[in-house]
């Protein structure tokens, strides 16, 4: 399986260790994690893809090779952070944080390994997440801008019409 999570891991150690990892079959157009649902379990994809959606917005694909839910081996149990929905027939391979503790007693080196993984991952996501919020957070600048820019156009307009409507006014007396 071709996967960042996997990569550096010594091939008998790799062997090993996806023997532990439970496979789950999703049909196209499930939600099957949900946002603020504990999680208990992180996947691999094998194959299909998943969009990670917040507030009812696609945020990003998923597809072969990527990991879900890796927040949960650091901390189990831990609220998840987005609605996952298959996009298409997924395959997924599942390890729990109870599961990856007992691999980590026998095989320390190798559980190194995949932490230093996700730690990269997490990181990349994490720069991923910081451009976009820096994007939204330009955009709200440029809206409020506008915002502010059509309320004084609208104050200007309101007090030139009131301007001609006392002008008619005094003029009609």
């Amino acid at each position: 399986m071709q996967c960042e999570l996997l990569q550096d891991v010594p091939s008998d150690d790799l062997r090993l260790i996806l023997s532990f990892f439970q496979q789950r079959r999703i049909f196209r157009g499930q939600t099957f994690i949900h946002k603020g649902e504990p999680g208990e379990e992180m996947f691999i994809i094998h194959s299909g893809r998943a969009v990670v959606k917040i507030a009812q917005k696609n945020i990003c694909t998923l597809s072969k090779g990527d990991i879900i839910g890796e927040v949960c081996l650091t901390q189990p149990g831990s609220a998840r952070t987005a609605d996952l929905l298959s996009e298409t027939d997924l395959v997924l391979y599942g390890i729990t944080s109870d599961v990856m503790d007992r691999i980590a007693r026998s095989y320390p080196q190798t559980v190194g390994i995949l932490w230093k993984n996700i730690a990269r991952i997490e990181g990349r996501r994490l720069r991923n997440t910081n451009d976009r919020l820096e994007d939204v957070t330009r955009e709200l600048a440029e809206v409020k801008k506008e915002k502010s820019e059509l309320e004084e156009q609208l104050f200007e307009t309101t007090q030139t019409g009131f301007s001609k409507i006392k002008r008619a006014l005094v003029s009609a007396k």
